[in-house]
């Protein structure tokens, strides 16, 4: 029998910008914990994403790439602050070659969300947010976060632009710029977290003035050629939190804003009950559905296969251990001695 759906995951995709994809299946961010303790990516890193590239799907979508050293998602990240790791990348990078696959970074700042002590050798950890608002996860996992500077907010757009270049430089195909899961720049989209009253603060339409000022600075400084996706929450499913009025909003600042892919997601740190191991009641679940039995379409557009242009797939709220299968014969590569964890999602 015809399968339309398997026929329309084959066909290409051409994004705004021209880059063309060569079907609808994508890779979603998970985050390795493969770098090394410099934050320079291993060969190991390398490897897995040569293995992934050869899996079929035309996008692969990298784990946390962090763009401040003093506060990471998770030890081992990757962090790009400048082109001091311009060889390592470059070999990342090249992990593509003779492949269809394009490789985007997933460029990202924990904020609040690092947990005490995730920082890189020899730094001091600087754990920062829109407003000095602490997790509600407990004080011996996550410090008290201080509130952010006009100018700092400043220079934080600046680091994500430099990390877009470098990556640019390099020879990944584009970035995407982590907007969900209760990190730095979802941080600044809820109302919960960001209680300034400057430029960055208050109504939406300042909440999201980080998000797009960065999306600016990397338009600006990368080739037209050069991917931007963003990965935005449709909801943080907290009362009160950003919520699906606010994410239309936001989604078509970004379609203005001329970004390539938009990824929907849901949920952050002190939202997702894996975290505590608190059960989910039934409303939650019910609510919070889409996310993990809609894998290939977006709640906006039905019709929308997963990866198109400002709509693409639903992943589930972070963290999921184990990644999941793309083929039978597809194995993450083997971990060194002093790597114990499976990839999560980001």
């Amino acid at each position: 029998m015809y399968d339309v759906q398997e026929n329309i995951l084959a066909t290409p995709l051409t994004l705004p910008n021209g880059a063309v994809l060569a079907n609808r299946l994508a890779k979603a961010a998970t985050s390795e914990h493969l770098a090394d303790r410099r934050g320079a990516p291993t060969r190991q890193l390398t490897e897995a994403y040569r293995r992934l590239a050869h899996s079929g799907a035309s996008l692969l979508i990298s784990g946390n790439v962090m763009v401040d050293g003093s506060t990471l998602e998770a030890q081992r990240n990757v962090v790009i602050e400048d082109a001091r790791h311009l060889p390592e990348l470059r070999r990342w990078a090249a992990a593509t070659v003779g492949t269809e696959a394009k490789l985007l970074l997933q460029l990202s700042h924990a904020g609040r969300q690092s947990m005490r002590g995730l920082k890189l050798a020899g730094r001091r950890q600087d754990v920062v947010a829109p407003s000095a608002v602490p997790l509600d996860l407990g004080k011996w996992l996550f410090r008290r976060p201080r509130a952010l500077s006009d100018v700092e907010v400043v220079a934080l757009v600046q680091r994500f632009a430099t990390a877009a270049h470098v990556a640019a430089e390099a020879g990944f195909a584009g970035v995407q710029l982590h907007a969900a899961h209760g990190y730095l720049l979802n941080q600044f989209l809820s109302p919960l977290v960001n209680r300034r009253d400057d430029r960055w603060g208050g109504p939406l339409e300042n909440r999201m003035r980080f998000l797009l000022e960065v999306v600016r600075a990397i338009r600006a400084g990368t080739p037209p050629s050069f991917i931007l996706s963003v990965k935005l929450n449709s909801a943080d499913f907290q009362r009160g939190g950003f919520a699906p009025e606010d994410a239309l909003v936001v989604a078509k600042a970004l379609e203005h804003e001329g970004v390539d892919l938009l990824e929907v997601s849901g949920g952050t740190y002190e939202s997702v009950a894996v975290v505590d191991g608190t059960p989910e009641r039934a409303s939650t679940r019910a609510r919070e559905a889409y996310s993990t039995t809609s894998p290939t379409t977006s709640p906006a557009s039905s019709r929308s296969p997963s990866c198109s242009p400002a709509a693409s797939a639903l992943t589930p709220p972070w963290p999921r251990p184990s990644p999941p299968a793309l083929s039978t014969s597809w194995a993450w590569p083997a971990p060194s001695p002093t790597t114990r964890r499976s990839p999560t999602v980001s």
